[in-house]
């Protein structure tokens, strides 16, 4: 979680350090989000299957998580109200890219604990570390490797069986390498998961391997990754409406991800990110499992990424910058409408600060600057970016922050929605063009030793915003369109720290108005689904000492849709109960159930949600 996305020159304090080299007292300090993260629980493990990346935002009081079938199969993320495709997915200095959809852009072989907590970016923070991303970023760092490692199994109902196993080494380096590293370590990840699934006709398969070798000194540290993870799923009616056609649908997904990212500190808090990426996704869809012939398509992006980060310091000011260029190609038999088949973007991004200190205690920032993006699909742009923040130090009991930001950003289309055929299942539109948006907050961060609090206002203008809309008679499930919405919203999340207990509450409100430009939209499937007002809690209580309670809640009173069935309001909610015995150090048995109560929300209007799941596993740590 990032509580406090445009915090004008404090940002670049909390990304000068490598992640978890700080100690808990230095994070608290420089970024509330480090506060959750370094001394809250540990992330919960998914009852369905092994955890991934997006297991992590399920419950995040900043992300509303839209799934097909579970999170791990097919999630969208909305940040702030915006859709799936203005979400982006951010690892050191690169931005890893779904250019087919933006569907599958969570599509990441990472395991998540190679991974620190990400971090939430909206505005500013957003357009300065993110790339081709409307609205936010989910912004994740690489862990260190330490020598350790985990093995687990579970079983569950839906004759659920899962396998997970990591391990991790840290030595000094060999005689050849003397000299050119402190440390070199590695650490391999592997993972499987079936099930018939929730639902009838839901039924997967999943297999994950991915290994890192990392390089490790006093001021840099070094990450190769590689990844591969195969995905077969199933659900009905997944991206067809009921009303459309009654399908039971499949995907089949390989992802592929290659990485090497290196993070050196100079001159004190300096610091400079380079980061390179392969990536590439194959997708086989079917619309109908028991008749293929019907429809079905096969798709294949590849995508190569290279970026920088870096803060630097000089006598008067101090100077925040990022680069990122991206080249992709689609191979595809179905969106052969538009000749749309490749595209080069980039951007180049510039934020200088000023510190003014009003007295010991008291500092005042001002930043300016802004991101150029070009592309050779559009025609170049440059959005400005500019804040203020007051930071208020509080000797001996924390900190206060108050600050307000504008930023604009703008992102190309995906390949789906320019080049699917206007008349197709999947109706697309050759003539949209860049999206833009604009927007404003303000906010406060309320920082002591054992809670936080963020509060944040804000409000965003998105135009061209390409979604996907529903025409009651139609030939298409559903068709790109585009649209302008306004949006207004709140959003205030507390952190609460005990011995033995923890405790975040967050809620969201939000507000927007839309014109498609035409009559003939009935419903939309993404632009105008969102929770007027949402609620999300966690509780992690440890009690009798071996014994540890979770809980995790959302309430959500949803937008009308003319889509959904069944209930608009809904509350949802993930428990887990696990034993860690003294007399077995490294044991943990956890048994967990994922929505007991059975509840029917249509998370996406007209695509069912998943039914209760109820696991117990096993696992060793060392």
């Amino acid at each position: 979680m990032l509580t406090g996305a445009g915090l004008i020159g404090l940002l670049s304090l909390a990304t000068m350090k490598k992640a978890g080299a700080a100690d808990e007292q230095e994070a608290a300090l420089e970024l509330p989000a480090v506060v959750v993260c370094a001394g809250g629980p540990p992330a919960a493990a998914p009852a369905g299957t092994f955890a991934a990346p997006v297991s992590l935002l399920r419950f995040n009081p900043q992300v509303d998580l839209q799934s097909r079938n579970m999170a791990e199969a097919q999630a969208d993320l909305s940040i702030r109200g915006g859709i799936f495709s203005t979400t982006g997915f951010a690892v050191g200095a690169i931005t890893l890219l779904d250019p087919q959809t933006g569907h599958y852009a969570a599509e990441i072989p990472i395991p998540p604990g190679m991974l620190t907590t990400p971090r939430i970016l909206t505005g500013i923070d957003s357009k300065l570390f993110g790339f081709n991303s409307l609205v936010g970023t989910v912004d994740y760092q690489w862990m260190l490797i330490e020598t350790g490692g985990v093995a687990r199994a579970g079983l569950g109902e839906h004759r659920l069986n899962l396998q997970h196993a990591y391990a991790a080494y840290l030595t000094d380096p060999p005689e050849l390498l003397a000299g050119l590293t402190e440390k070199i370590a590695f650490d391999l990840d592997l993972a499987r998961s079936e099930s018939d699934g929730t639902r009838p006709q839901g039924d997967y398969n999943f297999r994950r391997i991915g290994g890192r070798l990392q390089f490790q000194g006093g001021d840099y540290q070094s990450d190769l990754f590689c990844g591969y993870q195969s995905k077969f799923f199933g659900w009905p009616d997944m991206y067809t409406p009921k009303d459309y056609y009654d399908t039971d649908e499949t995907e089949s997904l390989h992802t592929t991800l290659v990485i090497l990212n290196h993070r050196v500190e100079y001159s004190g808090q300096n610091y400079l990110e380079l980061s390179g990426c392969y990536r590439r996704n194959r997708d086989h869809y079917i619309l109908q499992r028991s008749d293929p012939e019907i429809y079905q398509a096969f798709h294949r992006t590849q995508v190569w990424t290279a970026g920088f980060n870096g803060w630097h310091a000089f006598n008067f000011f101090d100077l925040n910058y990022s680069g990122r260029l991206a080249a992709d190609t689609l191979t595809s038999t179905a969106l052969t409408f538009s000749p749309y088949y490749s595209r080069t973007i980039g951007k180049l991004a510039v934020l200088p600060r000023k510190i003014v200190e009003l007295n010991p205690e008291l500092s005042f920032s001002l930043s300016c600057g802004a991101a150029f993006d070009d592309s050779n699909r559009s025609a170049s742009s440059l959005s400005p970016l500019a804040g203020v923040a007051l930071l208020q130090l509080l000797p001996g009991r924390g900190e206060n922050r108050y600050y307000c930001s504008y930023a604009s950003a703008d992102q190309l289309p995906s390949y789906t929605a320019l080049g699917s055929p206007p008349e197709g299942l999947f109706g697309g539109n050759p003539d949209l063009g860049l999206q833009r948006s604009h927007n404003l907050e303000a906010g406060i961060e309320l920082l002591r030793e054992s809670w936080s609090l963020h509060g944040a206002v804000f409000y965003r203008i998105e135009n061209d915003l390409v979604d996907w809309t529903y025409e009651e008679g139609s030939p298409n499930a559903r068709t790109a369109s585009a649209v302008d919405i306004k949006t207004w919203g709140a959003e205030i999340i507390l952190d609460k720290k005990w011995r033995d207990l923890y405790l975040q509450a967050g809620y969201t409100c939000l507000k927007k108005s839309h014109d498609y430009k035409t009559p003939d939209v009935d419903a939309s499937f993404y632009a105008i689904n969102f929770p007027r007002h949402r609620f999300t809690g966690t509780l992690v209580w440890r009690f009798l000492e071996d014994f540890e309670l979770r809980s995790e809640n959302e309430y959500r009173m949803q937008e009308d849709n003319y889509l959904r069935g069944g209930r608009r309001n809904a509350c949802l909610t993930y428990l887990g109960l696990s034993y860690l015995p003294r007399i077995l150090p490294g044991l943990k048995v956890t048994a967990t159930i994922d929505n007991p109560f059975k509840v029917s929300f249509e998370e996406i209007p007209g695509v069912p949600c998943p039914g209760r799941q109820f696991t117990l596993s096993v696992a060793y740590f060392w």
